[in-house]
C-alpha cells in the first residue's frame, strides 16, 4: 500500500497548479471582458450625451432662427405701416394744398369779377348820367312847349320816331340772327305760354354761360380781356357767367363759336405733330407735375385740359420716374407746344 500510494502527491500538485493557472486565465478574461463592457457602456453613454446635446443645439438654433424671422416680419410690417402712414399724410397734405390753391384761385376770380362788375356798373351809371345831361341840355336849348296844341302833334308823331335806340349788343344780336337767316323773329304765339324767342334760334346755338366761363378759365384771362376778345362789353360776360345754365345771347353765341374755331385751328397742326418722335425721350410723371405747377393748374383742371381722367394725372405724378402713357404723352406735348 505504501509503495503504491507514494506517486499520488505529484499529480495533485500538478492539478492544483493547472487549476490555479486556469483560474488566473479566467480571471484575466473576466477582467478584460468587464473592461470592454465598461468601455462600451461609456462610449454608448458619451454618444447618447453627444446626440442629446446636438438635438438641443439644433433646437436652440431653430428657435433662434424662428425668433429672428418673426422679428424681421414685425419690423417689415411696422416699416410698411410707417410708409403707408407717410404716404397718406403726404396725400392729405397735397389735397389740402390743392384745395387751398383752388379756393384762392376762385376767390381771386370772384374778386376780379366783382371789380369788373362794379366798373361796368359805374360806366353804365356814367353813360346814363351823360345821356340825362344831354337830354336836359337839349330841352333847355330847344325850350319847353307852352301850349297843349304844341304837345298834341308830338304825341301824334309816328311811332317809329319814338322807338328807343338799340344798344350795341342788341345790334350785334340782330346782325347774328340776320346772318343765320332768323331775322326778324316770329311774333309770340298766344296759344303757347311757354314760347320763347330762343326757340327760333339755330339748333347749333347751344353754348351756355358755363361754356363761356370754362373757355375763359382755359384761356386764363379776366372778364374784361375776354370781353375784348369777344367784342362785347364786360357786363355781358359777367351776366352770362352769372347764369351758367342759360344759353348766351346770339352775339355771344357767334363770338364764342369764332373763338372756339380759332382755338381748334391753332391746335390742329400740333395734334398732327403731337406724337413723340423716335429721337425724343418719353415724358415722365415729373414732367407732368412740372407743367401743372408752372401753369398753376390743379390735377382736375390739368386732366380736363389734357382730355384724360383725373386718376390718370394723379397716378402719373405719383410715379415721377416712370414714362407717361402714349395718350397722356401726346396730349402733354400737344398742350406744351400750343
Amino acid at each position: 500500500m505504501a509503495a503504491g500510494s507514494a506517486p499520488v502527491a505529484p499529480n495533485r500538485r500538478s492539478n492544483s497548479r493547472g487549476l490555479s493557472l486556469l483560474t488566473g486565465v479566467a480571471e484575466a478574461c473576466a477582467r478584460d471582458l468587464v473592461a470592454r463592457i465598461v468601455a462600451r457602456v461609456a462610449s454608448l453613454e458619451a454618444a447618447r450625451r453627444a446626440r442629446i446635446e446636438r438635438v438641443r443645439r439644433e433646437e436652440r438654433e431653430r428657435s433662434e432662427r424662428q425668433a429672428r424671422r418673426e422679428a424681421q416680419a414685425r419690423e417689415e410690417a411696422a416699416r410698411r405701416q410707417r410708409e403707408a402712414a407717410e404716404r397718406q399724410a403726404q396725400e392729405r397734405a397735397r389735397r389740402v394744398a390743392e384745395a387751398e390753391r383752388v379756393a384762392a384761385a376762385r376767390l381771386a376770380h370772384a374778386r376780379a369779377a366783382e371789380v369788373e362788375a362794379r366798373a361796368a356798373l359805374l360806366q353804365a351809371k356814367a353813360a346814363q348820367a351823360a345821356r340825362g345831361a344831354a337830354a336836359v341840355w337839349t330841352r333847355r336849348s330847344v325850350g319847353k312847349p307852352d301850349t297843349r296844341a304844341s304837345r298834341r302833334p308830338a304825341a301824334a308823331a309816328p311811332r317809329a320816331s319814338e322807338a328807343p335806340e338799340t344798344t350795341p349788343i342788341e345790334e350785334a344780336d340782330r346782325a347774328a340772327l340776320m346772318a343765320a337767316g332768323r331775322w326778324p323773329p316770329p311774333e309770340p304765339r298766344p296759344d303757347s305760354p311757354f314760347w320763347s324767342p330762343e326757340d327760333h334760334w339755330p339748333k347749333t346755338w347751344t353754348l351756355t354761360g358755363f361754356d363761356l366761363a370754362e373757355l375763359r378759365g382755359r384761356l386764363r384771362v379776366t372778364q374784361r380781356v375776354f370781353a375784348g376778345q369777344l367784342g362785347v362789353e364786360t357786363v355781358e360776360v359777367a351776366r352770362a357767367e352769372a347764369q351758367p345754365r342759360d344759353r348766351v345771347r346770339p352775339a355771344l353765341q357767334v363770338a364764342l363759336r369764332r373763338v372756339l374755331d380759332e382755338q381748334m385751328r391753332r391746335r390742329a397742326p400740333a395734334a398732327v405733330e403731337g406724337a413723340r418722335t423716335p429721337t425724343e425721350a418719353p415724358l415722365t410723371g415729373a414732367d407732368l407735375a412740372a407743367f401743372r405747377a408752372g401753369s398753376g393748374l390743379t390735377q382736375r383742371q390739368a386732366a380736363a385740359l389734357l382730355g384724360v381722367a383725373h386718376g390718370t394725372v394723379a397716378k402719373a405724378e405719383l410715379a415721377a420716374d416712370k414714362a407717361l402713357g402714349e395718350q397722356l404723352d401726346r396730349a402733354l406735348r400737344l398742350v406744351g407746344r400750343g
